[in-house]
């Protein structure tokens, strides 16, 4: 006998599910089947890339040195450099979210002379979904001579948001990992927080800052599934690499050198002179940094007749009567820095010979040449300040028979701090921006050279910016307006005033002259070098109003601006040392809080009382010393937020003379309202489970009683399911469903001010969903087999079949193919018979 086979079609539920089911009926013995099974490709392990990664974003590096077939897709989105290895995105890859790209690679071996190739998945993945570092650049900063496992600072934003990358993705650990091009001094560790795992880099041996000042290196979040692939012996790093984070560290300077003279021993000849004049300049370099570089100049002992300019080193004979010919001094100078505490040389001697004439005069002051690049990786160079933008300043490449195929980059400063350039390949150095000494003296440089075979060298280039005299004296007096009195009688020779000035340049460039434009109808004199204005001899008038008009003039003929000075013969009210005080005072402050000082002076030389003209109980002044203080503390939320004072300065004594000046209080806000949702709880009944994602659910507001960015807030909610916009909107971000537990969406929503610190406030949203018939019934099994006797009674049970529905929905049952009649089906328990 033969075996019979029907096939029957069942669905349950109206055009809903369809199952299929096979049935045999045993006509002799029992035929037996084969059970299916259906097998789950794991996701194929891989190097991960977010979709949103910018040109050149770093992928990884190869462990070997490779090439990339042109023809494989890949190649179209990935860069391979042949030499390194490093794998980089070469477009923008938002076009192939969530796509797994093959990348064809392949490298000769030398131990069997072929050519391997292997094909390397590289996964392009919705950022959203990956763990990820809270910035893609980080810039920290950490002393140097600090002990090995100082934390780096600047990193405090160096956290990795957990993934959401759904239930597909096994269980995994994150590993972290520091890159470099070379051993660095860092190691990583790392601890978990509310928001994620925080990464801290600290420092594995003391630094040093001389040696070096920055590092660069990327960091690495990796997923650890427990287990390797193939894949993974290709890469140096980068597989399973879900996160970077690109990392510059600058390492601070202490003042650890003192200075050093280039040399120890100057010798120079001069003819002996008739007036002041230079001759000879010293130099001492500072290898730190900032203030603690900065080198200060001094003769000790102090020799008559020489000077040292402090900032510059330049030493001057001022007084030629001190010299006859033939006559030979010894100097000794020193050379200490800025820093706290200043760090001071060894002394250099300096030979100044005075001869009788300028013949064959060796002023062998200059330092003598450096050798070449390679041999000392420091040069120092000069260069007048104001020089043209373009202009050449130095070859570093000044070693004639070098490949001219080396590379030149300069590496520190940061890019924005720069004022030069250098030629990639030629070495030239040249002005980048214009060079002003007055704001910077040094411009101090590293350059990196790499030759083909990408062995490297650095380059420390000093350059001095020499003066030029392209500034013009300033005034320095004090208060403004500048103001005066003069007795009726004053003899002549009385001093009235005292002109002060000062120029940024240096040596003769500084020096200036006063003159007057005006002598207040003659009745004034000045002296051309120290500014004292005097009483011409000239008779006043009682309480008249004198004006004279000053300048200062460089030997450049550079000129101040006009100074007037108002004079009057006999008394005047008193004047403070400010025209108007304006000044901020932070909320909450204590009471006895020192507010401003304000400060006034009497040209007679009396006592000043002060006091308050305004009747304001929240502030008290010092009658002597003019000190305002709180009453009381103030708050920005509930009181008036500027305060205007008017404070009145009295002489003392015989006919007192007074002034009034205004100070002007201005509250400053405090951080520290939190904000705060209009309700603690927001609910939304009867969403419907197909909801598109562009129609709002609901919205929330919060309020925060601070101003300007201690109030600005910022929503955030703890659900990737849903979103919130800056309006405090909730839209979903996928499709929802009903079928959750207690078919409701509970989650927060937070409200973040922009203050420091930062201060949060939070309210619960509930989502009430409403169903909708959108799940199809499905059956316990795809596939009911069973056998039937063939001289079964009719109405005999064959099958018992079985489905639900996740809607909560009612099934029926139906036979709707492969059946002439010989079954029967129970529409409401599934029933065959």
């Amino acid at each position: 006998m033969a075996n019979r086979r029907a096939l029957l079609a069942l669905t349950a539920g109206e055009g809903t599910a369809a199952l299929v089911i096979w049935l045999f009926v045993l006509l002799a013995t029992a035929a037996s089947q084969d059970a299916v099974r259906t097998l789950e490709i794991p996701p194929r392990l891989s190097v991960w890339v977010p979709h949103d990664a910018e040109p050149g974003y770093p992928v990884g590096r190869l462990a070997r040195p490779a090439s990339v077939s042109p023809h494989c897709e890949g190649a179209r989105l990935f860069s391979l450099h042949p030499g390194t290895g490093e794998v980089t995105t070469r477009r923008n890859l938002a076009g192939h979210k969530d796509k797994s790209v093959p990348l064809s690679v392949s490298w000769a071996d030398d131990s069997d002379d072929k050519s391997h190739e292997h094909i390397l998945y590289i996964s392009i993945v919705d950022r959203e979904k990956l763990p990820r570092f809270s910035s893609d650049f980080h810039v920290g900063r950490v002393g140097e001579n600090h002990p090995p496992g100082t934390e780096v600072g600047g990193l405090g934003s160096l956290w990795v948001r957990p993934p959401a990358m759904g239930t597909h993705v096994p269980t995994y650990s994150l590993t972290y990992q520091l890159i470099s091009d070379s051993s660095v001094p860092f190691a990583l560790r790392h601890h978990d927080t509310p928001n994620g795992e925080v990464v801290e880099v600290y420092t594995t041996e003391t630094l040093d800052r001389e040696t070096q000042a920055e590092y660069d290196m990327i960091v690495t979040a990796s997923l650890d599934y427990g287990n390797q692939n193939s894949d993974a012996e290709v890469w140096a790093w980068g597989w399973n690499c879900v996160a970077r984070a690109l990392i510059h560290i600058n390492v601070a300077d202490d003042n650890d050198n003192p200075p050093v003279f280039t040399k120890e021993q100057y010798v120079v000849k001069t003819v002996a002179p008739k007036q002041r004049k230079s001759v000879v300049q010293v130099r001492a370099v500072d290898p730190d940094s900032g203030r603690n570089a900065t080198v200060v100049y001094s003769l000790n002992p102090q020799v008559p007749g020489f000077k040292i300019v402090p900032k510059t080193g330049q030493i001057w004979i001022t007084d030629a009567a001190q010299f006859g010919t033939q006559d030979t001094h010894h100097l000794v100078v020193h050379a200490r820095d800025s820093g706290i505490p200043p760090r001071v040389s060894q002394p250099a001697s300096v030979t100044v010979q005075v001869v009788e004439s300028d013949v064959e005069i060796a002023n062998i002051s200059t330092e003598k040449s450096r050798s070449k690049r390679r041999a000392l990786p420091n040069i120092q160079v000069s260069m007048a300040e104001n020089a043209e933008v373009s202009s050449p300043i130095l070859d570093v490449n000044n070693q004639p028979s070098d490949p001219v195929n080396d590379q030149f980059t300069i590496i520190y400063p940061e890019p924005s701090r720069r004022r030069v350039t250098i030629d990639g390949t030629t070495g030239v150095i040249r002005v980048g921006k214009m060079l002003d000494r007055e704001e910077q003296e040094w411009e101090n440089i590293t350059v990196e050279i790499v030759n083909p075979y990408r062995q490297t060298n650095r380059v420390n280039v000093n350059i001095q910016l020499t003066d030029q005299n392209d500034n013009s004296p300033q005034w320095t007096m004090a208060p403004v307006p500048y103001q005066a009195v003069v007795p009726v009688n004053a003899p002549r020779g009385t001093l009235v005033y005292q002109l002060t000035a000062e120029d940024k340049d240096l040596g003769e460039n500084a020096e200036f002259q006063f003159f007057l434009e005006s002598a207040g109808d003659g009745r004034f004199e000045l002296d051309t070098s120290t500014g004292e204005v005097t009483t011409s001899g000239l008779p006043f008038t009682a309480n008249q109003e004198y004006v004279i008009r000053a300048r200062a003039r460089d030997t450049g003929g550079n000129e101040s601006p006009q100074a007037v000075v108002s004079i009057i013969a006999g008394n005047r009210p008193p004047q403070f040392m400010q025209q108007t005080y304006d000044v901020t005072v932070p909320e909450e402050t204590h009471d006895q809080y020192p507010v401003v000082q304000v400060e006034a002076m009497s040209f007679r030389g009396s006592r000043i009382s002060y006091s308050l003209k305004s009747s304001m109980d929240m502030f008290a002044i010092n009658r002597l010393n003019g000190q305002i203080t709180l009453h009381r503390g103030i708050d920005y939320e509930t009181e008036q937020r500027q305060y205007t004072l008017a404070v009145e300065a009295l002489e003392t004594g015989v006919n007192p003379m007074s002034s009034i000046v205004q100070v002007r209080v201005t509250v400053a806000d405090i951080n520290d309202c939190t904000p705060e949702f209009a309700n603690p709880i927001y609910s939304q009944r009867d969403v419907v489970e197909n909801i598109p994602s562009t129609q709002a659910i609901l919205q929330v507001s919060a309020g925060d009683c601070d101003s300007d960015e201690n109030q600005r807030i910022t929503y955030s909610v703890d659900d990737d399911r849903f979103r919130i916009t800056s309006d405090g909107t909730i839209y979903p971000t996928s499709q929802l469903d009903y079928e959750v537990p207690n078919n409701m969406y509970e989650f927060l929503v937070r409200a973040v001010d922009h203050g420091t610190p930062v201060l949060t406030g939070s309210a619960t949203v509930r989502v009430r969903m409403a169903n909708i018939n959108d799940e199809s019934p499905v059956f316990s099994q795809t596939t009911y087999t069973t056998f039937v006797a063939e001289d079964a009674e009719p109405g005999g049970l064959v099958a018992t079949v079985h489905a639900t529905d996740m809607d909560g929905d009612g099934i029926t049952y139906a036979i709707t193919g492969g059946n002439d009649g010989t079954f029967v089906i129970d529409a409401k328990d599934g029933i065959i018979r």
